[in-house]
């Protein structure tokens, strides 16, 4: 148009001149109106052609932008749905925590990209409508479509955000009783190892197996509830459920394995008690004797003997199922202590057997002397008898014996019989003497007998105080000591007594079984008083750790109710928490070596502290979840603050790679795309400050 321009002055310099010259005013008139018509189609010409230019380099303008927010829109496109597929197929909630921040800045990003191609659908809608060109609308369907399309996929990724953080809250719901689960189960993993080590009856034992058993069954189905409370994860929470159950069912098989041994050793032991108890009652059956008062003849005195030698070897059939038991509770798989007290028992019937044998013995020996003198007197009586007998066949024959007259041998047989039936009368005097003193000396036997059997059926309280018993033991010591004098006693004064020959009479086998009673009602005291001293040691040592672990309870107590202070870096956060932890996993081990002590107490003890011990069990469970809870609290604070430092820094690398290539670029940014970096910054620095 430049190059034309000189035509057209030249055209108008024409004009002017031919006007001058020209004389017919409707000529010049002519002249004029044509000049003013190519004019003005000229200047209407030179408008649409600049009107042409500013289309044409609006829409190159308009092309341009529309490159640029295209492959940012697409470049968005592609991460977002690249984004909803991790959203979709993310599994836990680290993860989660860094593509819900991610999904929200691409939110963020498409509101600054849906402004920018609004703005650009604007323009090219007043071009398309000043300037129907075919490119103009072919580019403003594009945005169109290239709008629909971002907006499909912010729905979606609005969707699948609402979705994840509704999963990202469940999990982090589901992880703290998850870890709240198996923590729990390692405590009660680490309870089940020490209630073999614990010195506790097989009934104690099972009582606390059967207890661990119930709590099991409890949180099995609280467990098995928790899918019906966390409905978006039930894919992701259904594998560690099914752990958190097998671990369970573990425990519980290792539980029942432990209750079903442990009842069978039960029952074992029942066993060998019922069949010393047998025992014991079958030798005090056997025990039991005739008197020999009333066995005079031979006949009777034989078959006392045939019977006891019948017993004897009833006796010897029984010491050998004894030692058969014996053997079979030694290769028996009993706690020590059992073990201990069953062969203390079989060692105590063994006494009594050999006791029994002594006095079976006894007996024996004093019924064949017995069957002896019956057999001497009964000669003693034939040799009589006969001597008689020769007396009268030689006064019915009239012999007479040279040198003695019949009355010289009457009178001699006289004084022979005279002799001999002082002799038995004296004879019978003695034996009665030793009867009454036997019988006396037997009574004495029986009364301090009696006397301690009335002693052996006093039983300590085990409801006093263990003072109380130690005192109530010291004074049955002094009790047994004033009977083992009686005791002492009567052997003297049985040893003193002789039988007829003018030997030493056995003593009976009452005095060897009062004697074992005392040894072992002394041993049981003494190991009674071992005991109560023993638990009297672990009482004190108990309650003073509980006193300690009270205070360091509360101390513990007042610490949960301030948080852990603010620290100026991640890492010294950090290392707070870590200080923290440590303490908090001395106070749980005071709290396992609490329970321990507990454990070593006697069962009266146990029963007294048991309610104390319960509430303060209670209480340290309480403390140990508000422990657990704060933990994870504060793990999770760590986790955030720590991802949102590495985002900061990541922001500032980006801002500092801005500024040093804003130098080097030729054309300025748009203040929009400044602008969206600008607030996206403060943004995230606030949340962080926040946080």
């Amino acid at each position: 148009m430049q190059t034309h321009r000189s035509l057209i002055d030249r055209l108008q310099l024409l004009s002017s001149t031919l006007s001058s010259q020209l004389i017919d005013t409707n000529e010049r008139e002519r002249v004029r109106r044509r000049l003013n018509e190519i004019i003005r189609r000229w200047t209407q010409l030179e408008q649409d052609l600049i009107g042409e230019e500013e289309n044409m380099e609006e829409m190159k303008n308009l092309t341009e932008l529309y490159n640029n927010i295209n492959i940012t829109c697409e470049q968005w496109l592609k991460q977002t749905r690249n984004l909803i597929n991790e959203l979709i197929n993310t599994r836990n909630v680290e993860i989660f925590d860094q593509l819900i921040p991610k999904a929200k800045n691409f939110l963020f990003e498409y509101q600054t990209s849906l402004e920018n191609l609004q703005r650009l659908r604007n323009r090219l809608n007043r071009l398309v409508q000043t300037n129907r060109t075919p490119e103009a609308t072919q580019k403003l369907n594009e945005v169109d479509r290239l709008l629909n399309e971002m907006t499909s996929h912010r729905e979606n990724l609005e969707q699948r955000l609402d979705l994840s953080q509704k999963m990202h809250f469940q999990l982090n719901e589901f992880n703290k009783q998850y870890l709240f689960y198996e923590q729990w189960l390692e405590n009660i993993q680490r309870t089940y190892d020490t209630i073999t080590e614990q010195t506790l009856t097989t009934d104690e034992k099972l009582q606390r197996y059967h207890d661990i058993q119930i709590e099991l069954d409890k949180r099995k189905q609280i467990i098995n509830t928790l899918i019906h409370d966390y409905p978006q994860i039930v894919q992701l929470i259904s594998i560690p459920i099914q752990q958190l159950i097998g671990n369970i069912e573990r425990i519980k098989t290792n539980v029942t394995r432990k209750q079903e041994e442990y009842e069978n050793q039960n029952q074992q032991q029942k066993d060998y008690r019922t069949r010393i108890e047998f025992l014991f009652e079958w030798l005090k059956q056997t025990h039991k004797y005739e008197p020999l008062s009333d066995k005079r003849d031979l006949d009777s005195l034989q078959r006392e003997h045939a019977r006891l030698i019948e017993k004897r070897q009833l006796i010897d059939e029984k010491s050998h199922d004894i030692d058969l038991l014996l053997r079979n509770i030694n290769s028996s798989n009993l706690p020590n202590d059992t073990l201990q007290r069953l062969r203390q028992e079989i060692e105590h019937l063994k006494e009594r057997f050999a006791e029994t044998v002594i006095e079976l013995e006894t007996r024996t020996t004093f019924i064949k002397k017995t069957i002896k003198d019956v057999d001497e007197q009964q000669r003693k009586h034939r040799t009589y008898q006969e001597s008689l007998n020769k007396l009268s066949s030689l006064v019915q024959h009239d012999y007479q014996i040279p040198g003695r007259s019949i009355e010289d041998a009457l009178k001699a047989l006289d004084e022979q019989m005279i002799k001999f039936e002082s002799q038995n009368e004296e004879r019978e005097r003695r034996k009665r003497q030793r009867e009454r003193e036997w019988h006396l000396f037997m009574d004495e036997i029986n009364l301090l007998q009696d006397k301690l059997n009335t002693f052996k059926q006093r039983k300590i309280n085990t409801q006093d105080s263990i003072e109380e018993q130690l005192h109530f033991i010291r004074m049955q010591n002094q009790e047994l000591d004033q009977y083992q004098d009686e005791l002492s006693q009567l052997k003297q004064h049985g040893q003193t007594m002789c039988i007829e020959d003018g030997g030493s009479m056995p003593l009976p086998s009452e005095i060897h079984l009062l004697q074992s009673m005392i040894t072992f009602l002394r041993e049981q005291f003494e190991q009674r008083r071992q005991y109560l001293l023993q638990a009297e040691r672990s009482r004190d040592i108990y309650l003073n750790e509980c006193k300690l672990y009270e205070d360091i309870f509360n101390l513990t107590m007042e610490r949960l109710s301030r948080s852990i202070q603010v620290a100026s870096t991640s890492d010294q956060y950090a290392r707070q928490l870590s200080e923290y932890k440590i303490y908090n996993e001395q106070i749980a081990e005071k709290h396992r070596q609490l329970n321990i002590l507990y454990d070593k107490l006697d069962h009266d003890t146990r029963t007294r502290y048991l309610k104390q011990h319960n509430d303060l069990e209670k209480r340290s469970n309480e403390l140990q979840d508000k422990i657990i809870e704060q933990t994870i609290y504060y793990e999770y604070l760590l986790r955030i603050w720590r991802e949102y430092e590495t985002r900061l820094d990541d922001i500032r690398h980006q801002i500092d790679e801005i500024q040093k290539q804003l130098p080097l670029t030729k054309r300025l940014l748009h203040f929009e795309q400044i602008q969206a970096a600008f607030v996206l910054y403060k943004v995230q620095k606030i949340i962080f400050f926040f946080l």
